[in-house]
């Protein structure tokens, strides 16, 4: 194979100035580690094996970081990356066992050898990377043009969509459960006080935090977030769009009653909640119970907070719509 390939003299100046962000695939030592170029482009080194002189040899390829988001949230095999190869060529070093490197071939897209090619399945498996660190990434892809609003919209509502989850579909105890209480009539500046009620008791390294943003239609938002949270919004907005129709059923009818458009009974309202909630999926509906139950402790208040409890769970119905329009709009694909 040698004999076919392009051996360099020298190392080349764009593979000696890459500096390793961290492994992403280990089992013994590294298999797949990623690299920055000194104006931040990532290359990926992938290990393809030892050669007879004991020296290991690694593919080096340059990436687009996009590519490496959908990676990296399991949407695109690494073949693909190798196949996709940005700037037309590939590295192939090999390095021995003190870390020296003993020759280095250049590669055309054509010329890499079909035994070092990943399967079509090569798709990035976190519970197989052995790499703690990228548990806690999640991502999201811009995908058409945005409104200057959008900027602050998207990331906003999914923020809010996530303080809603992070207490309503786990076992956590719900800390801000008055907040559902004293949604008051459901007034714009009373919904952005509700969801900042659930955002803040939430620890510092459990929120999500931008990590990078780029916008070039097609882009990226990469965040520093709970990966399985992730999942269950992404999921949550999926469901969403599927049952719109029975959803928006649901909604109309609670909707009706907090304007005195429509009578029903107090188990009347909380059954249509309960069927709203249970639709819409991810939610464990005895938070919303137990909610609920709080109201009948004051009689009196009894209507009133039920309505201020049912305007917080059509609040988050509005959130989700928004979010999945925005995806239906092709302005964000969920990973």
């Amino acid at each position: 194979m040698e004999n076919s390939l392009c051996r360099l003299t020298r190392i080349p100046q764009e593979v000696l100035s890459l500096q390793k962000v961290r492994d992403l695939i280990r089992y013994e030592g590294p298999i797949l580690a990623e690299y920055r170029s000194p104006i931040g482009e990532p290359y990926l080194y992938y290990w393809c094996g030892m050669v007879p002189a004991s020296y290991h040899r690694w593919l080096i390829f340059r990436v687009s970081k996009r590519d490496l988001v959908k990676f990296i949230s399991s949407k695109l095999p690494l073949l693909s990356l190798i196949q996709q190869l940005q700037g037309e060529r590939a590295y192939l070093l090999e390095i021995d066992g003190n870390i020296e490197h003993k020759c280095i071939y250049l590669l055309e897209k054509s010329d890499i050898p079909k035994e070092y090619l990943p399967g079509e399945d090569s798709f990035y498996d976190p519970d197989l990377s052995n790499v703690d660190s990228l548990s806690d990434e999640y991502a999201m892809l811009i995908d058409s043009e945005w409104e200057f609003k959008d900027l602050g919209n998207v990331p906003r509502k999914y923020v809010q969509m996530h303080a809603f989850l992070y207490w309503m579909n786990s076992e956590k105890q719900l800390r801000p459960s008055r907040a559902f209480r004293y949604n008051k009539a459901g007034k714009g500046w009373s919904v952005n006080h509700f969801f900042t009620a659930l955002h803040k008791p939430i620890p510092s390294q459990e929120k999500p935090h931008l990590r990078e943003f780029q916008y070039s239609s097609p882009g990226f938002i990469r965040m520093k977030m709970d990966r399985d949270m992730g999942s269950v919004i992404t999921a949550a907005v999926t469901r969403f769009a599927s049952e719109s129709s029975n959803l928006a059923e649901h909604y109309n009818d609670l909707h009706s009653w907090t304007k005195g458009k429509k009578q029903l009974s107090i188990p009347e309202v909380v059954r249509v909640l309960q069927k709203l909630v249970e639709t819409m999926g991810f939610i464990k509906w005895e938070k919303i119970k137990d909610i609920c139950k709080e109201t009948e402790q004051k009689p009196e208040n009894q209507i009133p907070e039920l309505k201020n409890v049912v305007f917080s769970i059509l609040a988050y119905y509005r959130l989700v719509q928004r979010m999945a329009r925005y995806q239906i709009d092709n302005k964000i694909s969920l990973l």
